[in-house]
Formats: structure tokens, C-alpha cells, sequence
């Protein structure tokens, strides 16, 4: 599925929930697509990572899944820092008002 079909599907039903239980919405929007982006580059459902057939002809499916762990690191490290620290997320838009 698409990641605007499950952007479309999710936060309807979600938004709600967030609101009520205090959330910030833009911040739960940025976990929303780095959870996505997430699934979407990591082993078993990377979709994002299937290029083997755009790749040169002796690069294999494990070479990529290989290239990819630093970029997995690297969002699992500010997903671990925008949970822990949520006004990091919210610095630019506070000021804004």
C-alpha cells in the first residue's frame, strides 16, 4: 500500500484519539511518516529497497539490504529523539506564533 493510502486511511481514525489524549498532531504526523519511512526502507516490507533490477548485474538484494542499515540507524535514532524529546520537533513551529 502507497503511503498516501495509508496516510488517507490512518489519521481519520487516529487524529481524533491524538487530540484527546493531548497530543500535538504535528508531531504525531512527523512519528506518522517516519514510521512509515521506517517500514518502508527496513528488511521484510522495504519496498523502497527493491532496486535489484536497477542496480548493476552482480549487486544482490543483500548488498542493498546492507547499504541501508546506516539510513535505518539514522532514523531510529531521531524517532528515539523525537519521542524522548517531542519539542525538538516542535521548536520552529512554536516560534512561528
Amino acid at each position: 500500500m502507497s503511503t498516501v493510502a495509508i496516510v488517507m486511511i490512518v489519521i481519520p481514525v487516529f487524529m481524533p484519539v491524538v487530540r484527546a489524549l493531548g497530543f500535538n498532531p504535528l508531531w504525531f504526523s512527523l512519528v506518522l511518516l517516519l514510521c512509515m519511512e521506517i517500514g518502508a526502507i527496513s528488511p521484510h516490507l522495504a519496498y523502497l529497497s527493491c532496486y535489484e533490477g536497477r542496480a548493476p548485474t552482480d549487486t544482490t538484494m543483500e548488498d542493498i539490504y546492507k547499504s541501508v542499515l546506516p539510513y535505518l540507524a539514522c532514523n531510529l535514532l531521531v524517532m528515539a529523539l523525537l519521542i524522548a524529546f517531542p519539542g525538538v520537533a516542535l521548536m520552529l513551529p512554536n516560534l512561528m506564533k
